[in-house]
């Protein structure tokens, strides 16, 4: 339900009311004259009643418009941080669009390291001579569990 649409049923609410009010205060001037002073306090008191609810009904429509206004303006900075996310997301896709290249490169630098473990070092080798998981596992007399481990932290691919 949109905020013109709460506006306006709570309108015709007051409006409703109202109506129903005068209309039972023209109801009760059928009444004889001597009546007629009782009845003209009825209407004042009536009237202050309807006086009131009015007022009350207005201030709830402040409220609302108030309400909404702040709902708005929520909506707008969520939107905003949206907008900011989603550019940090393409940014890093497009830089990490040639990530092949960029994983190559480590793999050779990761190799040529002194500090690396020769034994790491030769897995990553073959692998990338394109030696299977189970040759390298052969040749080098280790596990295959212990190769394909080696080779997804040091950035190679599993080759069953």
């Amino acid at each position: 339900m949109t905020l013109f649409q709460l506006d306006f049923f709570i309108f015709m609410l007051i409006l409703m009311l109202a109506v129903g009010g005068f209309c039972v205060l023209l109801a009760g001037l059928g009444f004889s004259k001597s009546e007629s002073e009782q009845t003209e306090g009825l209407l004042n008191d009536k009237l202050d009643v309807l006086g009131s609810s009015v007022s009350e009904a207005d201030e709830a429509i402040s409220e609302l418009n108030d309400m909404s206004k702040n709902v708005f303006k929520e909506f707008e900075n969520k939107y905003q941080e949206l907008l900011f996310l989603y550019n940090l997301i393409d940014e890093k896709e497009k830089r990490l669009g040639n990530m092949p290249e960029i994983k190559a490169e480590v793999i050779a630098d990761e190799i040529k390291r002194p500090d690396i473990n020769p034994k790491f070092a030769n897995v990553l080798e073959m692998h990338k001579g394109g030696k299977s998981i189970e040759e390298i596992a052969k040749k080098l007399d280790m596990g295959k569990g212990e190769i394909g481990l080696i080779l997804t932290l040091g950035g190679g691919r599993k080759n069953a």
